[in-house]
């Protein structure tokens, strides 16, 4: 994980059961990008290249959003949430 340090991906978000609001998310861990700005770019310019990516791992599944977010902070958010539920780090 360290020599992703710095680095930014893409996550969607997915309605999977409209009836019960329940998600699934669908990380892109290929492209990365070198900075925030480069991952809003090419997540804007290039829906052709992910949509149907997300749409065969979720065919029933409608996409909600579309967020970049640093792999430190999404690190971050995933021990903190061990954390809360007793797992560890």
């Amino acid at each position: 994980m360290e020599k992703l340090a710095g680095l930014y991906m893409l996550i969607v978000s997915m309605i999977a059961n409209p009836m019960t609001n329940e998600r699934d998310y669908f990380f892109f861990t290929e492209p990365l990008f070198k900075t925030m700005n480069e991952c809003i770019y090419w997540t804007n310019r290039y829906p052709s290249i992910w949509m149907p990516k997300v749409l065969e791992a979720y065919p029933e599944g409608k996409v909600e959003n579309a967020l970049c977010i640093s792999i430190d902070k999404l690190k971050e958010i995933i021990e903190d949430e061990q954390k809360q539920e007793g797992l560890g780090a």
